[in-house]
């Protein structure tokens, strides 16, 4: 149940995260529908353009499902989204199973979660696969369910050991990895200027 579930937020109640853009595929709706089956848990969404269907969709089922436990930040300045993730208990990437989201799913957006200090909960996709180690450095769930998604948040939020745990690896591995791209991009570099390959 509830017991050792508590906010950083100052909501009374813990936070899940989300950061991006409110496509369907993207899974925020999937997000809003597992907070109406975590009573008390609030969500901190940011990103979705004012006028835009996308927001206008995704505020109209908060209203249903978790009136009053969503927050929208809207689109802020990329330096900014990192300090408001950290006011989250866990961060939720929801991607929905299918084409687009394979293809589409920026690691940037998934660096940032593992750079923020907050673990993960997030759709079990093979693009996320090639990043995140369901338990190592994330707790991976079915990709477009609800159900499932509540179980992780709920699996992460009722386990401060877990959650440190991840969020800790999660850090650790973001600068291997952001390092690794560093390295490449320097090769690149290298062979553009000097015409050889390294």
């Amino acid at each position: 149940g509830d017991v050792g579930l508590r906010g950083t937020a100052g909501t009374g109640g813990p936070v899940v995260g989300y950061a991006g853009h409110l496509y369907p595929w993207k899974g925020p709706d999937v997000l809003i529908a597992a907070l109406g089956l975590l009573p008390g848990v609030h969500a901190l969404i940011v990103g979705g353009l004012a006028g835009e269907p996308d927001l206008e969709r995704v505020r109209a089922l908060a209203g249903r499902v978790a009136p009053g436990r969503v927050t929208f930040a809207g689109q802020v300045d990329p330096p900014r989204v990192a300090g408001l993730l950290r006011q989250a208990d866990v961060l939720a990437l929801p991607n929905t199973p299918g084409r687009v989201s394979a293809a589409y799913t920026s690691p940037l957006k998934l660096f940032e979660y593992m750079a923020s200090g907050r673990p993960t909960v997030a759709s079990d996709l093979p693009a996320l696969r090639e990043v995140l180690r369901p338990d190592e450095n994330a707790v991976l769930v079915e990709a477009g369910s609800a159900a499932a998604l509540a179980a992780g948040l709920s699996r992460v939020l009722g386990d401060a050991a877990l959650a440190a745990r991840l969020a800790a690896r999660a850090r650790e591995d973001v600068r291997e990895w952001t390092w690794d791209m560093r390295a490449g991009r320097i090769e690149a570099l290298l062979e553009a200027v000097t015409g050889r390959r390294a």
